[in-house]
């Protein structure tokens, strides 16, 4: 691992920390220690730890690392599941991810496990959104949320259409069918650390824009500035323009 960037310029200003990995399982070990550092010392600090997840390339490696982390007292663990889609024809859904690299591994209770209700979503998506939103807040807001960047310019799910809203909303691609529930920016900007993960040639620009470029609704990643306190964990393709910074 290469620490790249470590820097808070003044005490106002959201601290920001960006680390390099030579290869996808030091990504994983790398994020996942962090993780699990955030997780143990928040139960101590205040006995629960809130943790929103999302699970795009390449998030379920970092959560089968995370979840052979020893411990951990995941009985004290809410997991918020910051997306989902509403249709995805022949093709699983994020909990499902989830589930299958996370959650069958952990004991996290069933109760303590949240997803956006798809059904609610398709037929009222404000209303649904809203009341998702109210049982983050309700729960203490997200400890740490976790996202990652998409092709280019994209965090997650979200697209243009959703990435400077200020709660959930439904990003769709009509000439694909698919829809999803996904955070608006200011979901991720209040929780208390965020973590992004990049990996992929396709990603580099778009992290060149998140470190360098001006704040773009149209490029979502950019908009994770507003994040108070977050740590980019990037592939060795992805952090490639980085290097000339």
């Amino acid at each position: 691992m290469e620490l790249v960037l470590s820097k808070r310029a003044r005490e106002d200003e959201p601290y920001l920390q960006l680390v390099a990995a030579e290869n996808y399982g030091a990504l994983c070990e790398s994020a996942s220690e962090m993780i699990a550092g955030c997780i143990i010392k928040g139960i101590v600090d205040n006995g629960r730890f809130t943790l929103g997840l999302c699970t795009g390339t390449p998030a379920p490696g970092v959560y089968r690392s995370l979840a052979m982390k020893d411990g951990i007292d995941w009985s004290c663990v809410h997991v918020f599941l910051l997306e989902e889609v509403l249709a995805r024809p022949g093709a699983g859904t994020c909990m499902e991810v989830l589930r299958n690299n996370f959650l069958r591994y952990v004991p996290v209770p069933e109760d303590n496990i949240h997803t956006p209700n798809t059904e609610g979503f398709a037929s009222a998506p404000q209303r649904f959104a809203a009341d998702y939103e109210r049982s983050i807040a309700d729960n203490g807001g997200l400890d740490l949320a976790v996202v990652t960047q998409t092709e280019k310019f994209g965090v997650s799910f979200m697209n243009r259409d959703t990435g400077s809203i200020e709660n959930y909303g439904v990003a769709g691609d009509p000439d694909s069918n698919l829809f999803a529930a996904v955070p608006g920016i200011m979901t991720i900007a209040r929780a208390r650390r965020t973590v992004l993960l990049s990996a992929g040639k396709n990603r580099a620009l778009g992290l060149k824009l998140f470190m360098t470029g001006p704040e773009d609704a149209e490029r979502p990643v950019t908009m994770l500035r507003y994040c108070r306190d977050i740590t980019v964990f990037a592939g060795h393709e992805a952090a490639s323009l980085l290097r000339r910074l």
